[in-house]
């Protein structure tokens, strides 16, 4: 799956919204959290930020394994993540995507590529 985040934040925002208090990037920056939760029995085959592997937190919610990267995002920086795994065939469902509440609403689509 292809994740595309974006950073929209706009210029000339008050100091006290514009600041990071966890002394990361410049003014206008923020850190996400890109999470995947798979079907039972999944296998992660890759893992990528902008074309490059990246190190992430792995893990099981339900008995689905969960694969999770933290990234920085700079004010009208946009960043591609690519999640590949391995789904067993006895799935009959449908892929989920669950986009979170945003001040600027979020736009999705699940592809499928087999």
């Amino acid at each position: 799956s292809l994740v595309q985040a974006t950073n929209n934040a706009p210029e000339g925002l008050p100091a006290y919204v514009d600041i990071r208090s966890d002394k990361g990037g410049g003014p206008g920056s923020t850190r996400i959290g890109i999470a995947t939760y798979a079907p039972v029995g999944s296998v992660l085959t890759g893992f990528s930020l902008d074309g490059e592997p990246v190190a992430l937190d792995s893990g099981t919610n339900r008995s689905h394994p969960t694969w999770m990267a933290g990234v920085e995002l700079e004010r009208g920086q946009s960043r591609e993540f690519i999640v590949e795994f391995f789904e067993p065939r006895n799935s009959t469902r449908t892929p989920e995507f669950a986009p979170q509440p945003m001040t600027n609403p979020m736009q999705s689509s699940v592809i499928e590529l087999c």
